[in-house]
């Protein structure tokens, strides 16, 4: 880095301290005479001793300035809130050595990795720019040096093996052997299944994927994820997904194959039928459209007319589809214009619905659809080449008042009009509805701001919030290790779904065991704090079912 950082400090320091050195060492002067004799030579003795000293307590304080202000920290900034092996492999890769590091450190550290618009990385990338700075880091030293002295520092610091596969390999051999078989079908299942396993999904941990080395060579072949393979918090998209796919489940299947002695490739688990019926069967037909960028800037508007939905969503009643699309029509009579730029994953939900191709929507779609944000194992089991799953994304990454509604209101209209669904699902729905009523009513959620918003919102049970709010306190409450940022919250009625549809056989075995345990310990705690003793239980035990269910599968 520039020696000019710290270089007028340092002349400063010098100066000042040089100063100070010659007054103090300067005989003093005074017209006093000793008196003759040993007096005389003790009083000389006296004034020696103390120039000594003095000159000595000086160089020393010159000494330590000097050492400070011009020689690098010899351990290098600590961490003390996270694992720094992970993040400062990330620095190294999005440094901007164009960047001045004294006028703009950030931009220095993070340049390439910032897209446009976007200056918020994820945070534990952010603390470490944070720690950075605050420290003496500014030294007369190259950055590559000066970031690999950090990294030792933070690799001695971190309690975690330094041999990440190594790891993995030992929490593998904890599930048994692994599976002999060479298909790709049964390897797609085995890589699902892997992160089911882990109480913490191994590839979305955070929303952010961990650093791979590949993805820091140049010469990778995943070079959409050398640029994207962080996912930022706000504003993930479909570049970011994929890369994080392909070298999360690249460094699984790296595994296995060293594991199992076999040669399985990427490629050919990708194409096991997209992946999905191996895990979710109903979804294998789902060909949803999407809108590039351009598309948006050729078509600025389109309209929409009630009865063009009425002839694909006969399910719902003229009352809720309008209320459904409430926050994003204009027009709500008879036509509902939308402009691309502003409602842009809208209208291509309202496309899908419109498609000659279309299939009826089942509560079982838009359900696992938004499940899949808060367990991120579901990427990897929804189409992984569908481009409609960058909607999606927005859907949940963004907080889009409007989509959230309009599939919330659909999956309602389904749960209460669809007489093929049992009681169950109607029951699970209402009771959470109710519960949000109440809660919303008695003043539990303040952020939303005057009650005719909070009123709007009770028709759908996910809640969006101001992102400076959590949503700890809605209740029905989820574990915090499952919040989509602070505005998205796993609802008890989403939860119960899934179970149903692990009841129905639609997906194996979900959610798994440690969810629920999880799960219950949040409802019984819900319960026993601050107020909410005088709040009604709902109708039903849900820990009841969830036992019972658990008990049933073995």
């Amino acid at each position: 880095m520039s020696p000019e950082c710290y270089s007028g400090k340092f002349s400063a320091a010098n100066k000042t301290t040089s100063e100070a050195c010659q007054r103090q060492s300067l005989p003093k002067q005074s017209s006093d005479v000793l008196p003759p004799g040993p007096v005389r030579q003790r009083g000389k003795g006296t004034a020696v001793a103390f120039g000594l000293l003095a000159a000595g307590v000086c160089g020393s304080v010159a000494w330590l300035l000097s050492r400070a202000f011009s020689k690098p920290p010899a351990a290098g900034p600590r961490s003390e809130t996270f694992c720094c092996p992970e993040q400062v492999p990330v620095l190294l890769a999005f440094m901007n050595d164009s960047v001045d590091p004294c006028s703009d450190f950030f931009e220095y550290a993070c340049g390439t990795s910032i897209e446009m618009g976007y200056k918020n990385i994820y945070s534990q990338s952010d603390a470490v720019v944070k720690s950075l700075t605050r420290s003496t880091t500014i030294h007369n030293q190259p950055s590559t040096k000066f970031y690999s002295i950090f990294y030792q520092t933070c690799l001695k610091d971190c309690s975690r093996p330094q041999n990440f596969l190594h790891q993995i390999t030992q929490e593998l051999l904890q599930f048994g052997e692994l599976p002999a078989t060479k298909s790709p079908a049964e390897m797609f299942t085995l890589l699902f299944d892997l992160d089911v396993k882990r109480n913490v999904p191994y590839c979305f941990r955070f929303r952010v994927a961990r650093p791979s080395p590949e993805l820091l060579n140049p010469e990778s072949n995943s070079s959409r994820g050398r640029k994207h393979f962080e996912m930022y918090r706000h504003s993930a998209t479909l570049t970011d997904l994929n890369a994080s796919c392909e070298f999360c489940l690249g460094d699984s299947l790296r595994l296995y194959n060293e594991y199992a002695s076999t040669n399985v490739t990427l490629e050919e688990v990708m194409r096991f039928e997209r992946g999905i019926p191996a895990v979710i069967p109903q979804f294998a037909h789902l060909q949803l459209p999407y809108t590039t960028s351009t598309d948006v800037q050729e078509r600025p508007t389109r309209t929409v007319t009630m009865t063009e939905l009425y002839t694909r969503l006969p399910f719902l009643s003229e009352s809720v589809l309008k209320e459904a699309f409430f926050d994003t029509v204009l027009d709500v009579d008879d036509t509902m214009t939308m402009s691309y730029t502003e409602d842009e994953a809208i209208l291509d939900l309202v496309a899908y619905l419109l498609s000659p191709a279309h299939q009826p929507v089942s509560l079982a779609h838009l359900v696992v659809y938004m499940s899949a944000d808060v367990f991120g194992r579901f990427y990897i089991g929804l189409n992984y080449t569908d481009p409609w799953r960058d909607k999606l994304i927005r859907l949940h990454c963004h907080d889009h008042l409007g989509v959230h509604r309009v599939l919330w209101n659909i999956a309602y209209a389904v749960i209460l009009t669809d007489e093929t669904k049992d009681e169950f699902l109607r029951s699970a729905f209402v009771e959470a509805r109710e519960a949000v009523r109440m809660h919303v009513r008695s003043g539990g959620i303040v952020a939303l701001g005057d009650q005719s918003t909070a009123d709007r919102l009770l028709d759908g049970v996910q809640l969006v919030l101001p992102r400076e709010r959590y949503v700890a306190d809605i209740y029905p409450s989820a574990p915090r290790e499952l919040f989509i940022e602070n505005y998205l919250s796993l609802g008890k009625f989403e939860y119960r779904v899934m179970m149903e549809q692990a009841r129905r056989g639609y997906i194996d075995e979900y959610p798994p065991v440690w969810v629920t345990e999880k799960y219950l310990s949040i409802e019984t705690d819900f319960y026993s704090r601050r107020h909410w003793d005088s709040f009604p239980r709902p109708c039903g035990s849900a820990a009841e079912y969830l036992s019972r269910k658990i008990n049933a599968a073995g």
